[in-house]
């Protein structure tokens, strides 16, 4: 069963008349259990990317689904929804918080929407297939 789907997503940034796709024409669609790994150098879109399917940047063309929802079109509140309930977000910057250990934050944001014992569970098979 297909998880999540991209189809044909691009983003571009502009400054003055310079242009710049940061993702282009891309599609992809990963099912329940998949992993799966974004290669590429510095400044290729990679993290833009993320944001996208994440749901947390809007595509300039194309569709991000979710379950079959489309996250491209949800308001703020269904996002932060699905992010709580549907989604974990683990940031390379410095939106983690400093007094929680790696599995607190990633747990966090599910803790607002679900009971812990649950959440602790989803968070430690997680990781589990990650360290196999």
């Amino acid at each position: 069963m297909i998880k999540i789907e991209a189809n044909d997503i691009t983003k571009e940034y502009h400054r003055g008349k310079i242009s710049c796709s940061a993702v282009k024409n891309i599609s992809l669609k990963a099912e329940t259990g998949d992993f799966i790994s974004i290669v590429g150098k510095s400044g290729a879109g990679k993290s833009t990317l993320l944001y996208i399917l994440s749901g947390i940047n809007k595509p300039d063309t194309g569709s991000v689904l979710l379950d079959n929802r489309n996250l491209t079109t949800m308001r703020d509140n269904e996002l932060s929804k699905v992010h709580g309930l549907d989604m974990g977000i683990v940031f390379q910057d410095s939106r983690l918080i400093d007094d929680l250990t790696v599995f607190d934050n990633i747990a966090l944001p599910g803790y607002l929407y679900r009971n812990k014992v649950d959440v602790n569970q989803d968070v430690m098979n997680v990781y589990c297939k990650i360290k196999m």
